[in-house]
């Protein structure tokens, strides 16, 4: 243990600290307090008084020499580079990491006082003021910094505008995207208001040999939403910001009826399917008749598929087939009732 000595002595709202250190002082008081320490550095305290909850940052001024050793310039300049490559780029990016520390803590301090000063006002008035006061005087060196240095942010703005755009040109959509939007072009698509987001998502649910016939924009249960008429079904897509993709499908075999209803701006389009009725607001009234008239005639087209007869197998085909049966009974590679089986499968 060795001889400690330490005195305080408080003028007003400083505090004057004497050690063997040297002199350091503080000001503030409940909820926040600045202290310049005597041996170098400083310490912010902020506290919600009453409950316990405090943040403490300290910064040191006292900096370690250490030995550097000699490297290369190349090495240097590569490492750097990297550095930089890690750390993204904002706006903020040119102002000294210290201040944009200090910027974050005092408004995120800042608002948090402000929500609780309507609970308690008369214990909080004086962290709040002060908080208020260190806030306003950090963003006014900030406004300064950024004064002193316009080159450096000019610099900082155009690279991250750069940046951007080569993000831009990096995002090459799929060729399954690329042949959704052609069929979209073919089909006469005029109206995708609201929807970019929607269209960008078909890829993932519309089946590699399904066809997009028609699409438009509408107004489905208070949301605004895709709609595909594709060779195979009846699609509703809905992409939200937060909860994801919404898709919802109709088969064409549940549709019972479609119409459609012209109003002063625009159409509703209607579709009965069985015991629902899906109606679909706001779409425009070009594109309300051809989207039902596509539906319609995709509807009919499914039904043909399915009503068409079958092609039957020429007598030809059916000798040889009887032959290769043959051959293979011969063989010893079918058994009497595996050929009997085949056969009445070829003679139907």
């Amino acid at each position: 243990m060795g001889l400690r000595y330490r005195k305080s002595v408080k003028i007003g709202p400083i505090r004057l600290n004497t050690s063997k250190k040297g002199l350091g002082w503080s000001v503030g008081g409940k909820g926040f307090r600045y202290t310049k320490k005597a041996g170098g550095g400083t310490r912010t305290t902020t506290s919600l008084p009453g409950t316990g909850l405090s943040w403490v940052e300290d910064s040191s001024s006292n900096k370690k020499k250490v030995s550097k050793p000699v490297v290369n310039s190349e090495i240097k300049s590569s490492d750097k580079l990297a550095s930089n490559l890690i750390q993204k780029r904002n706006a903020w990016s040119p102002y000294p990491e210290k201040l944009r520390k200090h910027a974050k803590i005092s408004s995120i301090t800042f608002v948090i006082l402000l929500l609780l000063f309507f609970f308690a006002p008369a214990v909080l008035i004086l962290p709040f003021l002060m908080v208020g006061i260190y806030t306003i005087t950090t963003f006014a060196r900030m406004a300064i910094y950024q004064s002193r240095h316009k080159d450096e942010f000019v610099k900082n703005n155009a690279e991250l505008k750069k940046e951007q755009t080569e993000m831009k040109k990096e995002a090459v959509e799929s060729p399954r995207l690329i042949e959704i939007k052609q069929q979209m072009a073919e089909a006469g698509v005029s109206d995708l208001f609201g929807t970019k987001k929607e269209v960008q998502s078909l890829p993932e649910i519309m089946a590699d040999d399904e066809v997009l016939l028609y699409a438009t924009s509408g107004f489905v249960d208070k949301g605004t939403v895709l709609v595909v008429v594709t060779d195979q079904r009846l699609i509703f897509i809905n992409r939200g910001m937060i909860f994801g993709t919404d898709f919802r499908e109709i088969p064409f075999s549940k549709i019972n009826g479609v119409s459609y209803s012209k109003k002063l701006v625009f159409a509703n389009v209607s579709i009965d399917n069985g015991a629902n009725t899906t109606l679909i607001d706001n779409v425009t009234k070009e594109t309300a008749p051809i989207f039902v008239d596509t539906l319609k005639k995709a509807i009919n087209d499914a039904e043909q598929r399915k009503i068409a007869p079958v092609a039957s197998i020429p007598a030809a085909s059916v000798a040889d087939e009887l032959l290769k049966l043959k051959s293979l009974l011969d063989a010893g590679i079918l058994t009497q009732d595996e050929f009997e089986a085949q056969k009445a499968k070829v003679l139907g």
